[in-house]
């Protein structure tokens, strides 16, 4: 399978800037997520933040079907957590970390992990745990898949 590769922003939002006014201390982990699944997904991504024991959740980003997008984040760690949806939302990539996200907007939370995520359209979802040094690619930039083989059946 053949996958191509865009380079893409946060969707819903065409530039996207945090509103806490990040200030990195070290130089941003670039990433390529791939999805190699015959529909759209959405992709929220998590990490510790470079101010202490929080984790910030992100997203979404949309992914084409069979194709990648490169992202550059501020992680401080070996440590990202992912979650994808299919776009008929019959589908979820996920793991064992209890994060909040918004299910139907663009968000940045800096403390994922103790907010009450209790506002509107905003859910708790379990994120992926991934090693980004296990991720290493010949191109040297770390590449992230989401299989059909690891989703999830959540409806339909």
């Amino acid at each position: 399978m053949k996958l191509k590769k865009t380079t893409m922003s946060l969707i819903l939002a065409g530039s996207f800037a945090s509103p806490w006014g990040w200030q990195c201390l070290a130089a941003d982990t670039k990433i390529n997520l791939c999805n190699t699944n015959t529909e759209k997904i959405f992709a929220a991504v998590a990490y510790d933040a470079a101010t202490g024991e929080k984790i910030v959740s992100r997203g979404w980003w949309a992914i084409e079907a069979n194709a990648c997008i490169d992202l550059s984040l501020p992680v401080v760690d070996d440590r990202l957590y992912l979650f994808a949806q299919s776009s008929s939302q019959l589908l979820n990539w996920n793991g064992g970390t209890s994060l909040c996200l918004d299910t139907t907007h663009v968000f940045d939370y800096l403390s994922a992990t103790d907010m009450p995520c209790n506002e509107p359209d905003q859910a708790i979802r379990a994120f992926r745990e991934v090693s980004i040094a296990a991720l290493a690619a010949p191109t040297g930039t770390p590449k992230y898949e989401f299989k059909p083989a690891d989703a999830v059946r959540v409806g339909g």
